[in-house]
């Protein structure tokens, strides 16, 4: 080592007589003392207390050897603010190499006494201390008093935000401002009970002295009732469910119209639109099937395929009535209240039961009109091929008909039980005197029936057409 090897030289030396007086020795001897005394003065390496005092020398690598530094002691105390009178931190029971970060500062410090006097320092900076009354300066960009601090001495600033990871292992808040776990939410979000999970429920009986929401005067309330039902019976007044649409059948008819002429044969056919109906539930909950389900329907009727709808038959005079009969089967699943509670006060509507429509159609007998060389004196089972036909419900009133021919008889035929009363040409001119009327009998491949024929007494002839008005009554 480095002191060894100042020894040996020393012993050399002597040897060459450098203790008798350097100006009895030779010039390599001087140049050996002058290394000896380089040697002396100037160290690479540190022996601890033995090299105490003297000067560094800088290594081979242009830089302190690590054995000068204790970085065993380099370790952080906390914040301190230098201010006048006190510039310095207290260092009792501290070790060498221990540092503070210069923090509290309104403005740069400028240190006045001790190892750091004329330096500045501002927020940031690091005190050091490395022994005695020996200080360094560490200056730095870094204002620790934006970083929160593990012993809690250090507020954020900003909202804390976790880049999407769970904050483990807090401990459940005790003072207003604290924050809470989630067990505690899940107890509070919780109105049935206390913070601690036991139930919250009245502890005396209360009656009603007013009318209040859904409460009525004299509506009691007994103590042990969860507070949730007393709220609910307060702020929610209360509904039972209703029917929203009940059970029904429709029918819908094709192929036939409202009003066929007696006697001829239609076909068509019958659909069925079937609805289970529903309740209306009065928490919320969705719609409740008043029934629970139905069979196909049956239909009956003159000349209707029970099972199809399917219609073939003659038209009878008056009303021709089918029917779609279905079997409604008991509504079983539950309805509830305001409450939340099932109910029952629509139990009577969901029965079994079965339900019917019908379909109507009118058979008629019709108007005839318009020009023959027929006289009914002799026949009149031509008016039928003849004549224009009108298949119509109602027969009384005004009507008006185009008349067009010549050298014929214009016919004007009812059914029995009506009459016409006036008669007015193309012209509005009052005709009925040209007419005469008789009620016969009218021969159809499908009926006989009694008519009331107006034909006109003499032939004529209308041409171009003309629109005729009758004035029609019952008889």
């Amino acid at each position: 080592m480095a002191l060894n090897k100042i020894n040996d030289a020393q012993v050399e030396l002597n040897t060459e007589g450098f203790t008798d007086g350097l100006f009895n020795a030779s010039v390599d001897t001087l140049y050996k003392a002058l290394q000896i005394i380089d040697d002396l003065k100037f160290i690479e390496e540190s022996f601890g207390s033995m090299s105490a005092g003297m000067a560094i020398k800088l290594n081979s690598q242009g830089k302190i050897d690590s054995s000068m530094i204790d970085v065993n002691a380099f370790h952080y105390v906390g914040p301190f603010t230098p201010q006048t009178g006190n510039e310095y931190p207290d260092t009792t029971g501290e070790d060498q190499g221990a540092f503070w970060s210069v923090e509290g500062l309104v403005a740069d410090f400028t240190f006045t006494e001790g190892s750091l006097a004329g330096q500045t320092t501002s927020n940031g900076d690091f005190m050091i201390w490395t022994g005695e009354d020996t200080w360094g300066l560490f200056k730095s960009d870094m204002n620790p008093s934006l970083y929160y601090k593990l012993d809690g001495s250090q507020s954020l600033t900003a909202p804390f935000a976790a880049g999407g990871n769970q904050l483990k292992m807090v401990a459940e808040g005790t003072d207003p401002s604290d924050a809470v776990i989630k067990s505690q939410l899940d107890l509070k979000a919780d109105i049935n009970h206390t913070h601690d999970g036991t139930d919250l429920v009245l502890q005396n009986d209360i009656v009603a002295n007013m009318t209040v929401g859904g409460v009525n005067t004299g509506d009691t309330f007994l103590a042990g009732d969860p507070l949730e039902s007393v709220l609910r019976a307060i702020l929610v007044k209360y509904k039972e469910p209703y029917i929203k649409e009940n059970a029904a059948v429709s029918v819908s008819r094709s192929g036939i119209s409202s009003v066929e002429e007696v006697g001829i044969n239609v076909t068509g056919s019958l659909t069925t639109t079937i609805k289970d109906g529903l309740i209306k539930n009065q928490n919320g909950a969705p719609d409740t099937m008043l029934k629970g389900g139905h069979d196909a329907p049956v239909y009956s009727g003159d000349g209707i395929d029970s099972s199809t709808g399917t219609i073939s038959m003659g038209v009878k005079a008056g009303d021709n009535v089918h029917q779609s009969t279905v079997h409604f089967s008991e509504g079983t699943d539950p309805y509830y209240d305001s409450n939340g509670d099932e109910a029952s006060n629509l139990d009577s509507y969901r029965l079994a039961e079965n339900k019917s429509g019908s379909s109507l159609f009118r058979g008629v007998y019709p108007q005839f009109y318009g020009m023959s060389t027929d006289n009914y004196h002799s026949d009149t089972s031509s008016l039928y091929t003849t004549l224009n036909k009108n298949v119509i419900e109602t027969i009384t009133g005004d009507k008006q008909y185009s008349i067009n021919g010549n050298d014929a008889f214009i016919y004007f035929v009812l059914p029995t039980g009506y009459k016409i009363t006036r008669v007015l040409d193309g012209n509005n001119f009052d005709v009925t005197g040209n007419f005469t009327g008789k009620t016969m009998s009218i021969v159809t491949p499908y009926y006989m029936h009694n008519f009331y024929i107006m034909k006109s007494i003499a032939l004529t002839s209308v041409d171009p057409s003309q629109t005729y008005k009758i004035t029609i009554a019952t008889d």
